[in-house]
């Protein structure tokens, strides 16, 4: 006959679990806030204004290539980097160039502040991968990779370091100093 035995887990194990799906909760609704005013929106400038995207200050942007640090070792080169603040998000526009012998495609972004706190992106935008260079030119190839955050006008304050990674967790893109207008 077999008897078993259960260990109670401690009450902050539970509230951990809590916290955690009250975090993702919040992040969910936040995108299907987003989803639900993409939804229906024209495109263009039209679309900046419905929806609600554009606050009374305007949708603020600067070129941040001269501030911003590369790690060495970056699989990719730096082309240009520019950082926007909208009402509700924070974006960044990076633009890379490919030496390497493999197309390039982002897979995932996380933005770190200057605590160590995390800043989720939305799904990255990029037209199509970043292709090779061409054999023996040793020129690279350039394409863009758009990272969107939600922030509120609080969040997003401070210095941040943006890592972009490939689907293999390979060839990633480490840029520090990030700040946004």
């Amino acid at each position: 006959m077999f008897t078993f035995t259960r260990q109670a887990l401690p009450v902050t194990h539970f509230q951990e679990v809590a916290w955690e799906a009250q975090d993702e909760n919040q992040r969910l609704r936040e995108e299907v806030r987003r989803l639900r005013a993409e939804r229906g929106v024209p495109d263009g400038l039209r679309g900046v204004f419905a929806s609600e995207l554009l606050a009374t200050t305007g949708i603020a942007c600067e070129r941040l290539m001269h501030k911003v640090t590369e790690a060495k070792g970056n699989a990719l080169r730096l082309g240009d980097v520019r950082g926007c603040r909208a009402r509700g998000s924070v974006a960044l526009e990076v633009k890379l160039g490919n030496p390497g012998t493999v197309a390039w495609t982002a897979a995932g972004a996380v933005l770190r502040g200057p605590k160590g706190e995390v800043l989720k992106p939305l799904p990255l935008w990029q037209s199509e991968p970043i292709l090779a260079s061409a054999p023996g030119t040793g020129n690279s190839s350039w394409g863009r990779v758009v990272v969107e955050v939600p922030a509120t006008g609080a969040e997003a304050r401070g210095t941040y370091t943006l890592t972009l990674w490939d689907a293999e967790q390979q060839r990633t893109v480490p840029l520090g100093n990030i700040t946004f207008p």
